[in-house]
This record gives C-alpha cells, structure tokens and sequence, in this order.
C-alpha cells in the first residue's frame, strides 16, 4: 500500500519514487478533482506536509497554534 501521493506536476518516471512506497496521482485516474484526491490521501492515512494541506486545514491548524499560544500564555 502506497504512504504517498506523487504530485502530478512531478516527473512520472523518476527512481526515488520507483516503489511500493509512492502512487502517482496519474495513477489514481478515477479521482476527477482535488478535493477528491485529499480524501483519498486522507482516507489512506498518508502523512501530510505543511506545504502541502488544504487551505482550510492550514486555517485550522493556525487556529489550534494560536490556541496553543493562548493556554501557555
């Protein structure tokens, strides 16, 4: 079971992602939108990166920073 999602910017052909480890998102032709690759990733458990998430994830994660911030405060 693949742990991560090749962008499809990337080149499909490439040796670091010759393995197990990495799906395509070339591969993955039944998901139509970018929402639906998210929850294809999130239904995969695969890791997310900060650069990586949704905008409303990157909301809620500042969200949570920030009430962080405010019980150590």
């Amino acid at each position: 079971m693949a742990k991560y999602l090749v962008d499809a910017n990337l080149p499909y052909y490439f040796s670091l992602w010759n393995n197990d480890d990495f799906v395509h998102v070339n591969d993955l032709a039944f998901l139509q939108t970018d929402s639906q690759i998210w929850d294809y990733c999130l239904s995969m458990r695969m890791p997310r990166w900060k650069g990586c998430l949704r905008e409303s994830d990157k909301q809620n994660e500042k969200q949570n920073e920030n009430e962080e911030l405010t019980r150590f405060s």
